[in-house]
C-alpha cells in the first residue's frame, strides 16, 4: 500500500467521526419557559398581591413580570411590573397598591425572550369595599332629646370603633360630643339617644368608624329640637281702685297647651296652687290674651304672672306687680264743668274717668247735642277738657274700655243717628275712626267690654223706630264687628249692660210694645258658647229703663231711671239674687256712674223738668 493512500484514509475517518459528534449535539430537545399566573392573595380595598411561578426553559429570559388593568387582556402597554432577566426557577409576586375599591382587575404573567413576549393565563380579582356607615334621619326629636341612627355595612378593613358625633356647630368630629359603640364585625343598624339637649336648637350629627389610624365620617345631617311655647307677661294697665287690666302674649310652638291663664296674689310668686286664677282653656294658636281683674282691694299691691300647662307641667311667665289706687276723698269743687245733660257716656281708664256727649236744652228750651269730652282725675279730683268727640251721634251712645283705650259709637245727634265707631287714646288725646257697626244706625243701645272684646245690643233702629234684639261683638285687634246670637229677652232700648267674670249682662229697658212697657229682665251672655241664660228679674217696684249700672267687687248695682226712684239694687251673680242696697238723694234719668274705690259718684241725668250736671256719693252697704 502506498504511503500517500494510507494518509488519506486516516483523515477521512477522523472527519467522519467529528461530523458524527456534531450532529449528536444539535439534536438535544428545547425546553420552553413557563410563567404560571397564580391566584391573587391579600386582596384588600386598595391593595392586592399577585403571584406567579417561573420555570426557566432553554431560551434566555431577558425580562419577566406582571401586567394588569381594569380592562381584560392586559399587555405590556398596561400597568406592569418587571423583574428583569431570570436564569433560574423562582416564585415571583408583586403587591399592587393604589387600586380602586370595589373594582375588578385583570392580570397575568409575562416573560420576554429575544423579540418575543409570552403571556401567562389571565386571572382576575375584585378589590374589597370600604365599610359604609350611613347616617340616617333622626327620630323622636323632642325638646331635649333625639334618636340618631345609622346603618353600618362592614367592608374589607377591620373596624376598631364606630358611633356618632354631634354638636351645635357644623362638621362635628371626634373632638365634639360623641358616642363610641366599639368594634364591629358584621352589618348592623345602630342608634343612640341624645339627651340633655337645648330646646329650639339646631344640632349637626354624623356617623363615624375607625380602622387603624384612619377615621371615616358619614354624611352630615341635622335636626332642630322642639321649641317650647311661651306666655309673655305684660305690665298691668288701667290700674284703678279695684280693677286692673292684665295681658299677655301666648306664643305656641311645639307644646300642646292644655290650659293657660293668669295667677295673682298679694304674695310674691303666685302659683296655680297658691294664687287666684283666671283660666282661658286649651289653646292651639298664638294669641294675645287679656283679662280685666276686678274685685281688688284699694291701695293694695298684687303680684301676677301668666302660666300655661303642658304634658311637662306648669310653665310661668315673668312676674310683675301693681298697686291699686288709694281711697279718694272726693268733693265737688264747682261740680262737673260741662253743661247739664242726660244720656251722656262715661269711661274709666286707670285713674282717670271720661265724661261727655249727651243732650240738654238751651235757655230757649231747644235741644242741644253735646260732643264735648272731659277727663276726671280721680286722684287729684280735677276736671280737664279734652278733644271733642268727632262722631255723628251725641245722645244715647255706647261706650266701653278695652286695654287702655276708650271706644264710643252709635247714638243720635243733630244730623241723625249714627253707627260710626271711634277709639279714644288718652295718652295722645286723640280720636281714631274704626269700623262702623254692622246693620242699621242705632241709638240708646247698651254694651259692655269682656276679655278684650266689646259688645253692643238692643236699642232703637234709625228710620222706622223698631226696637232691636241684635247683638254684636267688636274685636279691636281686627277692627271687625261680628253678629252674635240675638238678645233673647224683650226688644228694648235704654237697657243697662255690664260684665262680671266671664259673663256679660243686659237687662232692664223699655219694651217696644208700649212706652209703658218697662222691663226688669236680666240675661247673661257667654262669649265662650255664644249663648244667653235668663237670670232673675229685678224686684224693684219702679221701672228701671234709663237706669244707671256699675260693678264693684264682683257685684252689680242698678238704680234710678224713668221710675224716678232713688233705691240702688245689688245683684249677686253667684246667688242669682237681688237685694236693696241703700239709696241716693236725687232720682235721675239716664245718669252716669264713676267708681272711686269703695264708693261711686253718680251724676248728670235729668228729671221731668230739669237736666243735671252735679254728682253725689254712693257707698255700697
Amino acid at each position: 500500500m502506498k504511503p500517500g493512500v494510507v494518509v488519506f484514509f486516516v483523515f477521512t475517518v477522523s472527519s467522519m467521526l467529528l461530523l458524527s459528534c456534531h450532529e449528536e449535539k444539535d439534536a438535544t430537545p428545547k425546553v420552553p419557559t413557563e410563567f404560571l399566573t397564580k391566584a391573587a392573595e391579600d386582596v384588600l380595598v386598595t391593595e392586592a398581591v399577585i403571584k406567579g411561578e417561573l420555570s426557566i426553559g432553554t431560551e434566555p429570559i431577558s425580562d419577566c413580570g406582571f401586567v394588569w388593568g381594569i380592562v381584560p387582556n392586559p399587555s405590556l402597554g398596561s400597568d406592569k411590573k418587571s423583574f428583569g432577566a431570570k436564569n433560574s426557577n423562582e416564585q415571583l409576586s408583586h403587591k399592587l397598591t393604589g387600586l380602586q375599591s370595589k373594582t375588578t382587575y385583570y392580570y397575568k404573567t409575562f416573560y420576554t425572550s429575544g423579540s418575543t413576549t409570552v403571556y401567562g393565563e389571565e386571572l382576575s380579582f375584585t378589590t374589597g369595599r370600604h365599610a359604609e356607615f350611613t347616617t340616617k334621619v333622626a327620630e323622636e326629636v323632642s325638646f331635649t332629646e333625639a334618636l340618631v341612627k345609622g346603618e353600618l355595612s362592614i367592608g374589607a378593613e377591620a373596624i376598631s370603633d364606630c358611633g356618632f358625633v354631634w354638636g351645635i356647630v357644623p362638621n362635628p368630629s371626634l373632638a365634639s360630643d360623641k358616642k363610641g359603640l366599639g368594634a364591629k364585625v358584621s352589618d348592623e343598624k345602630l342608634s343612640h339617644k341624645l339627651t340633655g339637649l337645648q330646646s329650639n336648637t339646631k344640632y349637626y350629627y354624623k356617623t363615624f368608624y375607625t380602622s387603624g389610624s384612619t377615621t371615616v365620617y358619614g354624611e352630615e345631617l341635622f335636626f332642630t329640637t322642639k321649641r317650647h311655647s311661651a306666655f309673655a307677661t305684660a305690665e298691668a294697665e288701667d290700674i284703678s281702685f279695684t280693677e286692673v287690666s292684665l295681658s299677655g302674649e301666648l306664643l305656641i310652638f311645639d307644646d300642646e297647651i292644655f290650659e293657660c291663664g293668669f295667677v295673682w296674689s298679694k304674695a310674691p310668686n303666685p302659683t296655680t296652687a297658691t294664687g287666684e286664677k283666671k283660666y282661658f282653656g286649651p289653646q292651639a294658636q298664638a294669641k294675645a290674651l287679656t283679662f280685666t281683674l276686678a274685685g281688688l282691694s284699694i291701695n293694695s299691691t298684687y303680684y301676677f304672672r301668666t302660666f300655661f300647662i303642658t304634658s311637662s307641667g306648669v310653665v310661668y311667665g315673668d312676674e310683675f306687680s301693681f298697686t291699686t289706687l288709694a281711697e279718694v276723698v272726693w268733693s265737688e269743687p264747682g261740680g262737673f264743668p260741662g253743661d247739664e245733660r242726660m244720656a251722656a257716656i262715661s269711661l274709666s281708664i286707670g285713674s282717670k274717668a271720661y265724661v261727655g256727649l249727651g243732650h240738654g236744652r238751651d235757655t230757649e228750651n231747644h235741644i242741644v247735642w253735646f260732643k264735648d269730652f272731659w277727663e276726671f282725675d280721680m286722684v287729684n279730683n280735677t276736671w280737664t277738657k279734652r278733644k271733642d268727640y268727632p262722631g255723628m251721634g251725641s245722645s244715647g251712645a255706647v261706650a266701653f274700655t278695652i286695654q287702655g283705650k276708650g271706644y264710643v259709637g252709635t247714638g243720635s245727634g243733630a244730623s241723625g243717628t249714627g253707627k260710626d265707631f271711634w277709639e279714644y287714646d288718652p295718652a295722645a288725646d286723640s280720636w281714631t275712626q274704626k269700623a262702623d257697626l254692622v246693620g242699621s244706625p242705632v241709638s240708646y243701645a247698651t254694651g259692655f267690654a269682656l276679655n278684650g272684646k266689646g259688645y253692643i245690643g238692643t236699642g232703637v233702629e234709625f228710620g222706622n223706630g223698631d226696637f232691636l234684639k241684635t247683638f254684636y261683638e267688636y274685636d279691636p285687634a281686627l277692627d271687625k264687628w261680628t253678629r252674635k246670637a240675638d238678645f233673647p229677652g224683650f226688644a228694648v232700648d235704654q237697657a243697662v249692660g255690664f260684665s262680671i267674670g266671664d259673663l256679660g249682662y243686659i237687662g232692664m229697658g223699655l219694651r217696644m210694645e208700649s212706652w209703658l212697657g218697662h222691663t226688669k229682665q236680666l240675661w247673661a251672655y257667654s262669649p265662650a258658647t255664644n249663648t244667653w241664660t235668663p237670670k232673675k228679674d229685678c224686684p224693684s217696684a219702679q221701672s228701671l229703663d234709663g237706669s244707671v249700672a256699675f260693678v264693684m267687687n264682683d257685684k252689680a248695682y242698678v238704680g234710678l231711671g224713668w221710675g224716678y226712684g232713688t233705691t240702688i239694687w245689688q245683684y249677686d251673680p253667684e246667688l242669682n239674687d237681688w237685694q236693696e242696697n241703700g239709696s241716693v238723694v236725687k232720682s235721675r234719668i239716664s245718669a252716669i256712674a264713676i267708681p272711686l274705690g269703695n264708693k261711686v259718684i253718680i251724676g248728670t241725668g235729668a228729671s221731668t223738668s230739669s237736666y243735671y250736671k252735679d254728682f253725689e256719693d254712693y257707698v255700697p252697704q
